[in-house]
């Protein structure tokens, strides 16, 4: 197994949120906890509203040899995405992601994405 990556905030500001699946009563398919050698994320909010994704893939997210595998990035956008949704009080199911890859992430590396939602139109999570 690898070391532990470290997931805590990029900056000192942001606060950590309960991933979705916790708020909804159900589990993740994307990570299991800190024991799994596939995917780890971790979610934040900054002073702003901003929410933030840390993630780490290990070697059970891998595909061409040392890289993340496509899928596993995909799978990761997916859930984040879902994050992003319910920051603003709703829930959404994604009905179409299209991915253009610019570059392979090596595995082992701790990435940050800021989620945002663009227009977000429909019911208010009860």
């Amino acid at each position: 197994m690898s070391a532990s990556p470290d997931l805590a905030p990029a900056d000192a500001s942001w606060t950590p949120l309960a991933p979705f699946w916790e708020s909804l009563g159900t589990r993740s398919f994307v990570t299991s906890g800190d024991e799994d050698d596939r995917i780890r994320v971790r979610y934040y909010a900054d002073p702003e509203g901003r929410t933030y994704a840390r993630a780490w893939f290990g070697p059970g997210a891998e595909g061409p040899p040392g890289h993340v595998h496509g899928g596993a990035m995909a799978a990761l956008l997916d859930e984040s995405m879902g994050m992003a949704v319910l920051a603003t009080g709703r829930v959404a199911v994604a009905a179409r992601i299209e991915v253009d890859f610019r570059s392979m992430v090596p595995h082992g590396q701790v990435v940050t994405g800021e989620l945002a939602v663009g227009e977000a139109v429909g019911h208010q999570v009860p």
